[in-house]
């Protein structure tokens, strides 16, 4: 059963009116990401100075893969280096992946870019599990 002070809680953001509960909403779970991207344990290297471009990692105990080849790329965790780097579904494991003209020849900043935001993509959905086992647990 959720604690009286989220009851309170989600009263009055149901008062608010959609689009300003969904700004509110948008800017807390910013907020706790933050602090959970801060606390993070994050480790990243690039593997290839050329093409195609190429970056591995770890994130608090798992692997990362990052590989932008031709016309696509694709950003993958899961729990060894080998597994992350065989993932080629979301049903394999945390996988991302898109068009990038060219992107053999990504920018390495774009490229960062993209792994700070799977990364973040990630923290969140981590985040969003454990409170729905925490919420589980407690019912």
């Amino acid at each position: 059963m959720a604690s009286e002070e989220y009851q309170k809680a989600m009263e009055l953001l149901n008062q608010l009116p959609p689009g300003e509960r969904f700004q509110l909403i948008n800017e807390m779970m910013n907020t706790i990401i933050d602090q959970e991207e801060q606390s993070a344990d994050i480790e990243m290297r690039l593997t290839s100075h050329f093409w195609p471009v190429r970056y591995v990692g770890k994130i608090d105990g798992k692997y990362f893969y990052f590989n932008a080849l031709r016309d696509d790329w694709k950003f993958t965790i899961a729990d060894t280096l080998e597994e992350a780097i065989h993932i080629n579904a979301e049903e394999e494991g945390f996988y991302r992946s898109g068009a990038y003209f060219e992107a053999s020849r990504m920018p390495f900043e774009e490229a960062e870019r993209l792994i700070g935001k799977y990364i973040r993509e990630y923290l969140a959905e981590r985040l969003l599990a454990k409170e729905i086992a925490d919420d589980d647990v407690s019912s």
